[in-house]
């Protein structure tokens, strides 16, 4: 469960070392398939984990070229599920883990700013 990775809000993922708990680095290996070594050679700039609800939230880019290629992703603390929408060049594509997390009105407009703006 992920249920305790809401003491991470506010840090950054990788200050938490966030991917090599719950398993997240092979969970996310095996939803992204194609994509997963895009995220691991570009999640390199990232914004602290935020949370609405039960759900936390937080986006990675490219470091130097955010609007290239960024990660907005979702995790259902409850549910135990990832989303991961790979921007690529303004175009998302959606992965889910095992079904759609339903965004809540402040998570969509956080993904709305993070597809439209050229940074974080």
């Amino acid at each position: 469960s992920m249920e305790d990775a809401d003491k991470y809000v506010g840090k950054k993922p990788s200050e938490v070392n966030l991917f090599s708990q719950y398993n997240l680095t092979n969970r996310i290996e095996a939803l992204l398939k194609n994509d997963s070594k895009n995220f691991t050679e570009n999640f390199n700039d990232e914004t602290p984990i935020m949370r609405d609800g039960e759900l936390l939230y937080f986006v990675g880019c490219k470091a130097g070229d955010c609007k290239a290629m960024k990660f907005f992703v979702i995790l259902d603390l409850l549910e135990t599920n990832i989303n991961i929408l790979v921007i690529n060049n303004g175009t998302p594509k959606s992965y889910e883990e095992s079904a759609i997390i339903g965004m809540t009105d402040n998570i969509a407009k956080a993904f709305q700013n993070i597809l439209t703006s050229p940074g974080l």
